[in-house]
């Protein structure tokens, strides 16, 4: 693998846009990555609105993502969580999965959680998160982490359909169409994420 470091330095220190820890990024590490952005948040930007998080393989309708917090009520927006949300999810038991979770370490059914290719959620809510990961104990799967955070708030994820980490159907994916209403569809290389950009930015588009 090559040397990364000189052109992190330089996109560091011409941009300020990377935030870096001293600690393995890994996968059952994940968890702790959010826990630190979450207190990057509360202490760097603690008067943001709204925090969006997503994977590097998705395609983000930033306009589609606008429209809807414009939509918002006050009240709908102080404790806004929403994603592709996954109920009665339980361990994985087969050991050959990276999800694999022994029953010695949990059993039962996990707290309704977003799935981690993205979501969306109010910086009110960024800072409550953070707060309250002190009283949760870091569980190896980052997204129902989260859910375990938000349980401990007495809050759960809201399922918006135009979170779609799961793809969207086949026959769909060349219709640029498809992607007008959806929020974020996963995965995409980049390059395909720059032709949807593209596309949809078009002024001949009629959908």
């Amino acid at each position: 693998m090559s040397d990364l470091s000189d052109t992190l330095k330089f996109e560091s220190e011409k941009h300020q846009d990377i935030l870096l820890w001293n600690y393995r990024d890994t996968f059952f590490n994940l968890s702790l990555k959010e826990v630190l952005f979450l207190r990057w948040v509360s202490t760097s930007c603690p008067n943001a609105e709204f925090v969006f998080k997503g994977d590097d393989d998705v395609f983000v309708n930033t306009h589609h993502h606008l429209n809807y917090l414009n939509s918002l009520s006050g009240n709908k927006a102080k404790d806004l969580f929403i994603g592709d949300v996954i109920h009665n999810a339980g361990t994985h038991q087969d050991k050959k999965l990276k999800y694999y979770i022994p029953e010695v370490v949990y059993t039962g059914v996990y707290p309704p959680y977003a799935g981690g290719g993205g979501f969306l959620y109010s910086g009110h809510l960024a800072l409550r998160l953070y707060n309250v990961t002190d009283r949760v104990l870091l569980y190896s799967i980052d997204d129902v982490y989260t859910g375990m955070c938000l349980q401990k708030l007495s809050l759960a994820p809201e399922r918006h359909k135009g979170f779609r980490t799961f793809d969207i159907e086949e026959k769909s994916r060349s219709n640029i169409c498809s992607y007008v209403d959806v929020m974020l569809v996963h995965s995409r290389k980049p390059q395909e994420m720059i032709d949807i950009w593209s596309r949809l930015q078009s002024a001949h588009l009629k959908c």
